[in-house]
């Protein structure tokens, strides 16, 4: 769990100091995929946090954060599947949703490129730590 609130803190770091994109968004929803209802305490958290640093409306990223992990919780089958298109086809929407609405930037190639690279790199590195946190050997596909 110290690692998850590690790249919180760097997330949001790079997030509000030097590159205006959703990396701690990114991180929750790789949280959330792999640890489940367990993630929803930290997600809240990371999300206030983010709030603080942003200097933004407190709470406002908690609960965008919270939705984000009810609507992926509540559609937990379909991003459990082996498929990896379901799982990258919500990060590509959530980021892009929220780029646009508190950045003011649509994707572009770069970011899209970003997007998949970070999302893979995550995905395995929380599959790994997950099993360590749970106790199960339970491996995300990617």
């Amino acid at each position: 769990m110290r690692l998850f609130f590690v790249l919180i803190l760097l997330a949001i770091i790079i997030e509000t100091v030097f590159l205006p994109y959703p990396f701690t968004l990114m991180l929750v929803i790789m949280s959330v995929i792999a640890l489940g209802r367990n993630s929803l305490l930290p997600v809240f958290i990371s999300g206030i946090l983010l709030d603080l640093f942003a200097m933004r409306l407190w709470g406002l990223d908690s609960l965008i954060f919270l939705v984000v992990a009810a609507l992926i919780l509540r559609y937990n089958r379909k991003f459990q599947t082996g498929n990896p298109l379901y799982v990258f086809g919500f990060i590509f929407m959530a980021i892009g949703v929220y780029s646009l609405v508190f950045y003011r930037l649509l994707f572009s190639p770069s970011s899209l490129v970003m997007t998949l690279v970070l999302s893979v790199a995550l995905l395995y590195l929380i599959s790994i730590t997950s099993s360590q946190i749970i106790g199960e050997k339970k491996k995300l596909t990617v």
